[in-house]
């Protein structure tokens, strides 16, 4: 794609905006290599010429080399933002990282707070229950799909409108749900990974967290700063 923008006098003048960039430059770094691991087994057992080694995606290095100027945009930048970040000031050429503190619907991240484990179930139909009393919606993450399906019958048993988010559902059920949730027909969805739902719901004022102090791929600095911002839609939204 890159060979399409011109270059004039050895310049190119064109810019790269990299929205989700804590996932997109990890992706430019790994493209290279996993492609070479694939293709080298291939060669390895004369399914594939030599020469298909040499069409392969650009490298970390290379792909930078080719970019005149860009734009890295993340509510959590990673080591890789930091790293650019860093060979930019060591150069002293005019790179900045620019921190937006307030988001774009002028609410303020939400509030969070930390309480110990110990009846955090009982904790959370609480805080649930308030929540619908005021017509919002809650937001739940679990540890495992067993978890995420319990904790949903809790709260059905405690007479909140809940639902399990998990694996095994069909995308036409995973958007009927986050539906009912929009309009109401629900008060509580339970899941594990909502990151990747693309949820945006004014109505939802609370996330809760549970054993958020356990460690895993979903306990990060990261996927935790991105669950928390699933409640800054809402003006009273805490975490």
């Amino acid at each position: 794609l890159l060979d399409y923008f011109p270059v004039r006098h050895n310049t190119s003048r064109f810019i790269v905006i990299l929205d989700e960039s804590h996932l997109t430059l990890p992706q430019l770094g790994s493209c290279s290599a996993a492609d070479r691991s694939r293709k080298a087994e291939l060669v390895k057992n004369g399914y594939r010429l030599p020469s298909a080694l040499d069409n392969r995606p650009l490298t970390y290095q290379e792909f930078w080399e080719r970019i005149p100027a860009a734009v890295l945009v993340s509510a959590t930048p990673g080591k890789h933002e930091a790293q650019l970040l860093q060979r930019c000031l060591s150069s002293r050429c005019q790179d900045i990282a620019a921190d937006l503190v307030i988001r774009p619907t002028n609410i303020p991240d939400p509030n969070v707070l930390l309480r110990g484990t110990e009846n955090q179930l009982h904790d959370a139909i609480k805080e649930a229950k308030r929540r619908a009393q005021r017509d919002e919606c809650t937001i739940i993450v679990a540890l495992s799909v067993a978890e995420a399906k319990a904790v949903a019958e809790k709260c059905a048993e405690a007479g909140l409108k809940s639902a399990a988010l998990t694996g095994g559902l069909k995308p036409s059920e995973r958007a009927s749900i986050l539906r009912n949730l929009h309009t109401g027909e629900l008060d509580v969805v339970v899941g594990i990974q909502l990151l990747r739902e693309g949820i945006d719901l004014p109505r939802c004022s609370l996330v809760l967290v549970l054993n958020a102090d356990k460690e895993g791929f979903l306990r990060t600095d990261v996927a935790l700063t991105q669950v928390i911002g699933r409640a800054a839609r809402h003006i009273d939204g805490t975490a």
